[in-house]
Formats: C-alpha cells, sequence, structure tokens
C-alpha cells in the first residue's frame, strides 16, 4: 500500500458521530404497523432510536420529510453482482466464493436509486454446484461492506445446469506417461440425476475428509472442490437449491432431510404446489417472479406437466406460514425490485408481508437481519425517503441512506403532484378523487390520474382535503405600503412591487397568489394604472402577470354633471390619438413606393431677405419632475409669438384635462411667462430660454407646489407659404404620449375600464359614457349595485366588491354579493388594503355565512375575477397551460374547521399556514 492511499482509506473508514434525526410522515420499521408522525434517531451509522416522542439531541441535524414515507432499505435476496467466476467450465466447484468476485469500491448508483441497500452475491449460474454466496452492502465504507462472505452453498437443480461442458485437460508437454486423454463428461445430464450426483460428491466429500485426517500414507492429494465441500458440510453451511418444478422441489426437499442440513429455495415457479411440504420442512423460498413480459419460466411451453407460475404464488407461501424473500426473476434487473413487489401485492399478498420480502425477511433468510432489513436500536441506519406508500406504481425512492450516510438522492424534478379527496377546478365540476400535476410552474394535467414524474414532490390533503385555484384580490395596496397617491395614466404602478417586498409572501401562504394592485384612494382625473401581479414569484418578470390589467376612473361624488363631458372629451383625444397609430402601423405595413427622382430645380433669382428667427413659435417637449410619480412625467407645449405677446396651450398629464390653452403670456429678453387654469387653481409658468431651442424654469401650482422643467423645441412653425419643401419618406411616426397610451389596449379591448362608482345613477352613466368607445367596464364599489343587478347582468358588467359590504337598507339587511350573484352578475372580492390582503378568503366566508351561494363565492375569489380583468389565460381556474397556483384545504374550504395545509405558488410549495 502506498502512502498516498492511507489519508483516503483513513476517510473511508471515519464515522461521524453527528447525530441525524429523520422527522417522518409515516415511518415503516419493518416489523408491525407503521408510526405515524415519527422520529428515526441516527448516531454513528446505527439507529439509536425509533418512536413518536424521541427526544433530539442538540447536536443533531434534522432530515425533514414529513411530507415521505420512511422504510428500511430493500434486501435483494439474490442478484448477479458477485458472478465473477460465473465463466468456470467446472460442473462441481463448491470452491468457488462470490466474495472475491464482489468489487467494494465499484458504484451501484443505479440499484441504490430503486432502493436496495443490500444483496446476495451468487457465486454463478448454469453449475451443479456452483460455490458459496455472500451478502454485501451496495455502499459505505468498502472495508466494511460484506456483511457474510460465506452464506450458503449453492446447487442448480435447474435445466439450466443440465449438459454441462465437456471437460478437456491436455498435459504439458504429454508424454507415455502422461498421454492425452479424450475430453471427460460433467454431470449432471438430467434432472433425475443432478442429485444422483450430488449425493456421491457429498459421500466423495465424507471419505476425503476422513481420508485427509487419516495417517499420511494413505492420505490423498489435495483437492480443493471436495474439500470446500467438506468444510461448508461440516459448519452446517445452509443450502441454497435452485429449483423451479414440482419434482425438483420435491427431489430439493428429500435431498435437505437425507443429509441432515438447513437449506433454503431458490426460484419456485410451483412451489406454491408444494407449500405444505416446504413448510413441513421449515425451508424459506427465494421467489423469482417474472419482472417483465416474456420472463415467465416455460411458458411456451404446451405439455400438460410444464412448469407454471401463479400471480398469486406469493400469496399462498405466506398462507402456508413460509418465510419468503421476494427476486426477479431476471437477477440483473435488482431496480425492478419495488415494481415485482406490486406484482406480489396483485396477486393477493398482503402489504406488510409484502414489504417484509424485502426487508426483515429477506433479512432473516440470508441471516443478516442482526444488521440490516428492519429499523431498530442498534441495527445499521439503512433506510429509504419515499415519496409515497411502498410499491405503489406513482411512487419513487427520494432518498436512499446506508449507515446513516445518504448515498443516493433523487434529482428533483420541477414537479409537483398535488391529490385530494376533491378538486375544485373552478372552470369545471369538481373531480372526486383527483390530482393536478404542475410542471416548470405551469399546470400540465388535472383528472382523477395524472403522472407522477420521478423526482417530483407529492402532497397529499388526503380524502377529506380539497384543492382550489389560487386566490385572487382584485383590488389591493399590498406593496404600495401605504401610499395615498393617485399616480397618472402614464405611470406604471407595477414599478412599485418587487419579489419578496414585505407582506407579499405572507399573503401567498394564506392562499391569495395573485393581485390587482390599484390606488384606493380613487384615480387620477385622467385614470390610473391597475396591475395584476403575483404575490410569489421567483424573479421580477414571473411576478407581473399584467402590467396594465385595467385603468381606474374615479366616479364617485364631485360635480356630477361635469364629469361625464371631460372623460368623453378625454376619451375622444385618447381615440384619435389610438387611430393615429394605428394608421401609422397600417401603413408601415404596405410596401415602400420607388423614389421618383426630382427635376432639378432652376437657379432662382435673387432670394427675398428671410424674416428674422422667431426664438419662440413651435412645439417644445419636456419632462417635469412631479413628487408623487416613480417617474419624470412628459408634457408638450404649443407656443406663438406675436410681437412680444405668447399664446398657445399646455399638455400637463399632472392636471390630467388635456392640452390646457392660455393667452396674454409675454417674452422679454430671452424669458417666457405666461399663467394657465387648473384643477387646484392658478399655475404659474416661469422659463428662460439659454440656448437656441431649449429653456429651463418652474411651474408654480397650488397643492402641487414649484416643479422644476426644461423643454427642447421639436417643430419649427412652417416656413412662407409657397416655400417648397422636402417630402418626408414614408410614414411620419405619431409623437408618444404616455398618458394616453394604455387607453390603446382599452379601445383594443384587451383591458378593461375600473369604474369606481357605488350610486346607482353613477354607475348607469360611467356604462353610457364607456358604451361609447364598447370598452369593457368592471365596477369597483358598487354599493347601490344591487339596484340595477339585472342590467349589469345584461350588459355583462362585473363588480368588484370591498369589505363592509353586508349594509342596512331601512329594516333590510342588502348582503352585497349575495344579491348580485341571484342575477348573475360576475363578482369578484377584493380586501383594498396593504397587509389586509392576507384576509381576502374571510370576506367570502363572511358573505358566505349571510347567505351567499359557497360556490359562488368561491368563483368571486378565483375564476371572476381573472375572467373579469382577462388574466384567466394564466389564473383563476386549474386547467392545462395556466400557472401552477393551488391552495390546499383540509376539508370544504367554507367548513367549519377547514384550514389551508399548504399553498402551491408558480410551482413553489409554500410553507404550511399555521392552524
Amino acid at each position: 500500500m502506498t502512502a498516498a492511499l492511507l489519508p483516503l482509506l483513513a476517510l473511508l473508514g471515519t464515522a461521524s458521530s453527528e447525530a441525524l434525526a429523520v422527522r417522518a410522515g409515516r415511518l415503516y420499521t419493518g416489523e408491525g404497523a407503521p408510526l405515524e408522525n415519527a422520529i428515526l434517531l441516527v448516531r454513528d451509522g446505527r439507529v439509536l432510536a425509533v418512536g413518536r416522542d424521541v427526544e433530539i439531541p442538540a447536536d443533531a441535524s434534522i432530515l425533514d420529510a414529513r411530507d415521505a414515507v420512511v422504510v428500511p432499505g430493500f434486501v435483494a435476496a439474490d442478484s448477479s453482482l458477485g458472478e465473477g467466476s460465473a465463466t468456470a467450465r467446472e460442473s462441481i466447484s463448491p470452491h468457488y466464493r462470490a466474495v472475491d468476485g464482489f468489487d467494494p469500491f465499484a458504484r451501484y448508483d443505479r440499484v441504490l436509486s430503486a432502493g436496495v441497500t443490500t444483496a446476495y452475491l451468487s457465486p454463478g449460474r448454469r453449475r451443479l454446484l456452483g460455490g458459496t454466496g455472500a451478502v454485501a452492502k451496495l455502499a459505505g465504507k468498502p472495508g466494511a461492506r460484506v456483511l457474510l462472505a460465506d452464506s450458503d452453498l449453492r446447487i442448480e437443480a435447474v435445466e439450466g445446469a443440465l449438459g454441462p461442458p465437456m471437460i478437456f485437460e491436455p498435459p504439458i508437454p504429454p508424454s507415455a506417461d502422461d498421454p492425452i486423454l479424450p475430453a471427460r463428461r460433467q454431470l449432471p445430464g438430467t434432472r433425475l440425476g443432478s442429485f444422483l450426483a450430488l449425493r456421491r460428491i457429498w459421500d466423495e466429500a465424507f471419505d476425503y475428509r476422513q481420508m485427509r485426517e487419516g495417517p499420511s500414507e494413505g492420505r490423498p492429494p489435495r483437492d480443493v472442490a471436495k474439500e470446500a465441500l467438506a468444510d461448508a458440510i461440516e459448519i452446517d453451511l445452509p443450502l441454497r437449491i435452485a429449483c423451479e418444478g414440482t419434482k425438483e422441489i420435491e427431489a430439493a426437499l428429500r435431498f435437505l432431510a437425507e443429509v441432515e442440513m438447513r437449506g433454503l429455495l431458490e426460484g419456485g415457479a410451483e412451489a406454491w404446489r408444494m407449500a405444505e411440504a416446504i413448510a413441513a420442512a421449515g425451508a424459506p423460498v427465494v421467489l423469482a417472479l417474472p419482472d417483465r413480459p416474456g420472463k415467465a419460466p416455460f411458458e411456451a411451453e404446451r405439455s400438460e406437466d410444464a412448469t407454471r407460475w401463479r400471480r398469486d404464488a406469493a400469496a399462498r407461501l405466506a398462507a402456508a406460514g413460509i418465510r419468503m424473500a421476494l427476486v426477479p426473476r431476471s437477477d440483473a434487473e435488482l431496480p425492478d425490485l419495488p415494481a415485482l413487489v406490486d406484482l406480489a401485492v396483485r396477486g393477493g399478498l398482503e402489504r406488510s408481508q409484502a414489504l417484509a420480502a424485502v426487508t426483515s425477511a429477506a433479512a432473516q433468510i440470508l441471516g443478516v437481519s442482526d444488521r440490516v432489513g428492519s429499523l431498530a436500536p442498534g441495527k445499521d441506519a439503512d433506510f429509504l425517503v419515499l415519496s409515497g406508500e411502498p410499491f405503489e406504481p406513482t411512487t419513487h425512492v427520494i432518498e436512499t441512506w446506508v449507515g446513516g450516510e445518504r448515498v443516493f438522492v433523487i434529482r428533483r424534478a420541477d414537479a409537483v403532484v398535488v391529490r385530494a379527496g376533491t378538486i375544485l377546478p373552478g372552470s369545471s365540476g369538481p373531480i372526486r378523487g383527483g390530482a393536478v400535476l404542475v410542471e416548470k410552474g405551469k399546470i400540465v394535467a388535472v383528472g382523477r390520474t395524472v403522472p407522477t414524474p420521478p423526482g417530483a414532490r407529492v402532497l397529499d390533503a388526503g380524502e377529506a382535503g380539497f384543492v382550489t385555484p389560487g386566490l385572487v384580490d382584485a383590488s389591493s395596496l399590498l406593496g404600495l405600503e401605504g401610499d395615498p397617491g393617485q399616480p397618472a395614466a402614464s405611470v406604471p404602478i407595477a414599478l412599485a412591487l418587487s419579489p419578496g417586498k414585505r407582506g407579499l409572501e405572507e399573503a401567498a401562504s394564506a392562499g391569495v397568489t395573485t393581485i390587482l394592485l390599484a390606488p384606493a384612494r380613487g384615480a387620477f382625473p385622467g385614470g390610473s394604472r391597475v396591475a395584476a401581479a403575483k404575490t410569489h414569484a421567483r424573479s421580477r418578470p414571473a411576478q407581473i402577470v399584467r402590467e396594465t390589467a385595467a385603468i381606474l376612473f374615479e366616479w364617485r361624488g364631485g360635480d356630477r354633471a361635469t364629469r361625464p363631458v371631460q372623460m368623453r372629451e378625454h376619451l375622444k383625444r385618447a381615440k384619435e390619438y389610438a387611430q393615429k397609430w394605428d394608421r401609422y402601423l397600417e401603413e408601415r405595413k404596405k410596401p415602400a413606393e420607388p423614389e421618383k427622382k426630382e427635376k432639378a430645380e432652376e437657379p432662382k433669382a435673387e432670394e427675398e431677405k428671410a424674416p428674422p428667427p422667431d426664438p419662440v413659435s413651435g412645439t417644445w417637449e419636456g419632462e417635469v419632475d412631479v413628487p408623487f410619480n416613480a417617474r419624470p412625467v412628459k408634457f408638450v407645449l404649443e407656443m406663438k409669438l406675436e410681437g412680444t405677446s405668447i399664446s398657445g396651450s399646455i399638455d400637463v398629464p399632472v392636471f390630467g384635462r388635456g392640452p390646457i390653452p392660455f393667452s396674454g403670456g409675454r417674452f422679454d429678453a430671452g424669458k417666457i411667462s405666461f399663467a394657465i387654469s387648473t384643477p387646484v387653481g392658478e399655475a404659474r409658468v416661469e422659463a428662460t430660454i439659454d440656448r437656441p431651442d431649449h429653456f429651463a424654469g418652474v411651474i408654480r401650482a397650488p397643492v402641487v407646489g414649484e416643479i422644476r422643467f426644461e423643454a427642447t423645441r421639436t417643430k419649427r412653425p412652417a416656413g412662407p407659404a409657397g416655400t417648397p419643401g422636402r417630402k418626408a419618406k414614408g410614414p411620419q411616426k405619431p409623437d408618444l404620449d404616455e398618458n394616453l397610451e394604455p387607453f390603446r389596449a382599452l379601445l383594443r379591448k384587451e383591458i378593461v375600464a375600473l369604474v369606481d362608482a357605488d350610486r346607482a345613477d353613477e354607475i348607469e352613466r360611467a356604462l353610457e359614457v364607456f358604451a361609447e368607445i364598447e370598452a369593457p367596464v368592471v365596477v369597483r364599489g358598487g354599493a347601490d349595485a344591487w339596484r340595477i343587478a339585472r342590467a349589469l347582468s345584461e350588459k355583462k358588467v362585473g363588480v368588484v366588491v370591498p369589505p363592509g359590504f353586508v349594509r342596512l337598507r331601512g329594516t333590510a339587511e342588502v348582503n352585497l354579493p349575495d344579491r348580485l350573484a341571484r342575477e348573475g352578475v360576475a363578482l369578484a372580492f377584493a380586501t383594498g388594503a396593504d397587509a389586509g390582503t392576507r384576509d381576502l378568503f374571510l370576506s367570502a366566508l363572511h358573505a358566505v355565512r349571510r347567505g351567499m351561494d359557497p360556490d359562488a363565492a368561491l368563483r368571486a375569489l378565483t375564476v371572476d375575477p381573472a375572467r373579469l380583468f382577462k388574466i384567466d389565460d394564466r389564473v383563476g381556474a386549474l386547467e392545462p397551460g395556466r400557472d401552477g397556483d393551488l391552495v390546499l384545504w383540509s376539508g370544504d374550504p367554507f367548513a367549519a374547521g377547514s384550514r389551508i395545509l399548504a399553498v402551491v405558488a408558480g410551482g413553489d410549495v409554500l410553507e404550511e399556514e399555521a392552524p
């Protein structure tokens, strides 16, 4: 051994003394009934304690498997992992040892991924007396992997061992004293001859031992095969006899009785026929089941006496009291072991017996039950973390631990499977006993059954559980942190949000996965944007569902006579602006016309003397820094200079009424001054032209205060009439007006007008105005909307209902959402709150307690708000293609005592909400 290897071997031989505590939702110890919510405590690679009330040491690391199942590591009672000598020619080779063909440094990742932690090592097949088997672990410290170096002596009494090849051993060199002899035949030649040959071999081994121990003069030369067999007989090494048919099994049992040795049967296709005899002999059975089509033994034979296997073979053996282990018939395919156990269960084997057949019973048969096969104090900490109940087709091994060390962890799929007794998709009827698959943040499948990708996290709400879409708050302040501002339509309110901001995760854990972010105290005179956003997101792009989902308009109080007039004028400007852009975009689609060569202009006579330049007249554009806006607001100023007098108009989104005309302004020594009338009083504009086509100045107005700005002249007045100008190439791009830009989507019906109104007459006037531009409308507030509910239903106008919706009208109580729902009006509940967003469900619960249909209330929390705000392609329902937002409830959401068990938001499983 080189010095360089010593540190590595020292590292491999060092065990950590740190404790490990495994919190299991369900724990199978391998003996007895499973334990619910149990703890498995491990230290130094051994189980220290198992139970529900195990005290966890302060130094212990925690493995959280509360949504998983923990079982002992599987024990494979047969495998070909040690068949390094499988190519030996000798039919009688008891001296071959499987342990010599086992590589303790090899990696067995594929087998470990199936949960097999311990395996029997076979010395080889197709030999009558194959050698001694061994038992080894498939992971851990190389020097400690072998549990039993010689576990049994393997005998092959099946067709594969018949007619072995002849042995030809030419002398080197040949001579008269040592001539070349013909190849000699080997036993056995027939099935009947197998055990006849074994009896002869046993006698020879017995005689050999006596003669070797006798006088030296009569002592035979050393024969390693006979010596190995004699040693096995002397220590009463169990005989492992591979046999399939009834006659072979009967002969094997008779042979065990004759040689008076312990034994077990391997294969046992027809062991079910001999169950009573096997039980009487006390011989365990390592039952090999077909692990795939075409692997059933002798299935092509049609004779009456052909070997047959039955699906209920394992159940029949168990019923006879026979200790049994299950293995795949194709012994190289150990990863198929869990599927085999499922096959045995389908044949009638009890689940507890099936689990034992690959854990505790298998370990007992192999003689290593003091170390592996069950989880009890003092035994090796070999265990598996499963995604579900053992041997269910959708269950996968999540983690494999050997000696308290994790040796396999599944590569987590970006997938979550949610199961419950009732799935409420939102867009269709309930699904009883269904499931939802979410992959890469999107819903992939919804139904009674769904695929379960390996590595997917499985959440099961149980038979009593319900699953609903994530809840939608139709008007929230969450993220604005109580800001009372009323931003202009040019300001994207979504800028106020960022992943992980205070209160967002709290709302998501309470089931509110989507919010409509909107100013709660009314809108800017020209409208304010409303954004649709996620409360939980990994990144900012994932957080924004729609940057502008609606434009909010204030329609409460004030001058009710002038508001429709002002709004019509504003919408008219928006429509003209949108039409300009539509025309421009349409013209851009047309192919460009080839240019025509212009005739050379004849030189003119003496040019007329040009008038002095006008430093003021034209179009000026600039930006205003508004204190309550997230970013500067653009404005447009039109001015005309006549002598020293200035007239024109200014369009500042801060004042929200469109261009405001003015006159009586003055221009003197490079200074400009004029006054304009605004909704908050007269504002004074003063500026100085500091260089050609540029000025800087201030706007002084009540409430707003002093606003500094600067502007650049973008268009000068046209030259004298008749002056030829060069024709611009292609369509002219309209000027961008960010204050009117959101209205283009409104006019295309891609977003909605959210009208803040309570009185019935206010709502009616608003609907009349927006009907003129055919814009979809949703009412927010609508305290008196119940009075015109029928009209709202006919016009397909929804209502966002804030808290405090139950009011007294005279002596009668009006439950607004109930009244509207009964008339077929689409509803959406809203909190209009910041931190209170997490309590959205209480509004629906309150409405139900006051008489509202629970199904209608749930729709008002999910699918209806999504449809009203045209974001139902992303949220609101459990349908393939939608975002993976779900809420798991312990029972019917509106039932007494029901609580949220977990929330899936964008495919991420959030922490369980405290009851």
